[in-house]
């Protein structure tokens, strides 16, 4: 537990921010709850056919990301050929790709590609189809290629678009889908100050709002001795919320609870936490941990990792 409390402790110092895309613009697997008929190994298989094919096109890849494609297929003729003990179905399926904007639902590009694949049962026809798409098929690059240039330029002139609708949404308290949208704009876009700036007020609203739920879970972990989770909810408050003094003062009652060693490993965190550039490391994985959070629990699309 020790050892475990002292990387949850020292976790805040060095965290590296891969919330926004930079150069490179990073793209999720992700396919409608309502639609979703394919089994987790086809679904599997298609992410990283999709993967090798985006960095073909210098596309990233993301677990989660505003921007996501979805895959859908759809079989649009059979037959059977007859063959010793068991007939093999031979399947033409259209493979359809659709890129879209995760909240406000904008669609970027899509394309239908015909494939072929055979086998005993659909499942495995379909596996095989899949299986046959090269990553340097030229009909992708240049589909994921093309996207790239419509989403760079859909944020570049949608700025203000962007960051009326976050206000829109934090005036309803709706801070976690506010910040999603506006970590989903691109770092290298030189109008991701205008973005930045707004996400950092958003977010302190959101901290005014949920910094003495996370305090109560924090003290509540520390009355039963349960130091680990007290830490990691207190690693939760960013130090320029209301509940910043609040927080440094438990901080200092775990110290004073655990042995020596953990306890010099704390004073090293609160001094730390002390400087501006711990500040807004704090802040950005917080702002993240928000973004993968929504994500997750979002009700709309499975996002296949």
């Amino acid at each position: 537990m020790r050892h475990f409390l002292i990387s949850a402790i020292l976790m805040v110092m060095v965290i590296p921010s891969m919330m926004a895309q930079s150069e490179n613009l990073s793209i999720a697997v992700a396919v409608s709850k309502q639609q979703m008929t394919e089994k987790a190994e086809i679904l599997q298989l298609m992410k990283n056919k999709l993967s090798s094919a985006m960095a073909e096109s210098k596309v990233g890849i993301a677990n989660y990301s505003g921007i996501i494609v979805s895959p859908t297929t759809t079989i649009t003729n059979r037959h059977i050929v007859e063959g010793g003990m068991r007939n093999i179905t031979i399947y033409d399926i259209d493979l359809s790709l659709t890129v879209s904007q995760v909240i406000t639902g904008s669609e970027f590009n899509a394309i239908n590609i015909t494939l072929r694949g055979e086998g005993y049962t659909k499942d495995a026809a379909i596996l095989a189809a899949i299986r046959s798409l090269s990553a340097k098929d030229k009909r992708l690059i240049m589909f994921f290629s093309e996207t790239k240039t419509q989403i760079l330029d859909y944020y570049r002139n949608n700025v203000q678009v962007f960051i009326t609708k976050a206000k829109t949404l934090a005036s309803m308290q709706q801070y976690d889908k506010a910040v999603t949208l506006l970590a989903s704009y691109p770092e290298n876009l030189k109008q991701y100050g205008q973005v930045a700036v707004t996400m950092k007020e958003i977010y302190t609203m959101y901290q005014q709002k949920v910094c003495s739920d996370i305090l109560q879970k924090a003290r509540g972990a520390y009355t039963i001795g349960n130091y680990e989770e007290a830490v990691q909810w207190l690693n939760e408050i960013d130090m320029s919320s209301p509940c910043a003094k609040e927080a440094k003062l438990l901080a200092s009652q775990i110290k004073q609870a655990i042995d020596a060693e953990l306890a010099q490993k704390i004073t090293l965190y609160q001094q730390q936490m002390q400087t501006a550039a711990s500040i807004e490391k704090r802040r950005i994985q917080a702002i993240e941990n928000i973004v993968t959070s929504y994500y997750k629990n979002q009700p709309e699309y499975y996002f296949v990792f």
